[in-house]
């Protein structure tokens, strides 16, 4: 009886392990890739995400994120921000505070990754995390 369920132990861990590896490895090379499972939610996000993307470079963030005008940045965003909390169930307020909020992360994160606002794939890694 020992024998048999050390037979199917030895099986399933080598199967689960054959399994794992093909499962959730990162391509050999390449850029990350960001992948969203929000269907068409996504598309309208990608667009707010590109403008957001978009207006940070214009800020300069791409020559320092510690160069950048960070009230002229908050106010640029919370005229943005009130097209996008129509979609959201956010008041403009709400999605004004959250944009400025992600803005100051992003900025915190670009001083550590100064390759962050380089494209917006590096952005969208930086802003959603990585696979």
């Amino acid at each position: 009886m020992n024998r048999t369920i050390m037979t199917a132990a030895i099986a399933a861990a080598t199967l689960g392990m054959g399994h794992c590896a093909a499962i959730g490895q990162p391509p050999a090379s390449g850029p990350a890739v960001t992948k969203s499972l929000q269907g068409e939610q996504h598309v309208s996000m990608d667009t707010a995400i590109r403008k957001f993307y978009d207006l940070m470079v214009a800020a300069g963030a791409r020559n320092g994120a510690d160069k950048v005008d960070v009230v002229a940045l908050d106010k640029q965003i919370r005229e943005m921000s009130h097209d996008f909390a129509a979609g959201h169930d956010l008041t403009p307020k709400q999605m004004e505070d959250h944009v400025v909020d992600m803005a100051h992360q992003l900025l915190a994160i670009g001083k550590k990754d100064p390759k962050t606002f380089d494209s917006f794939e590096n952005f969208s890694v930086a802003l959603r995390g990585p696979n």
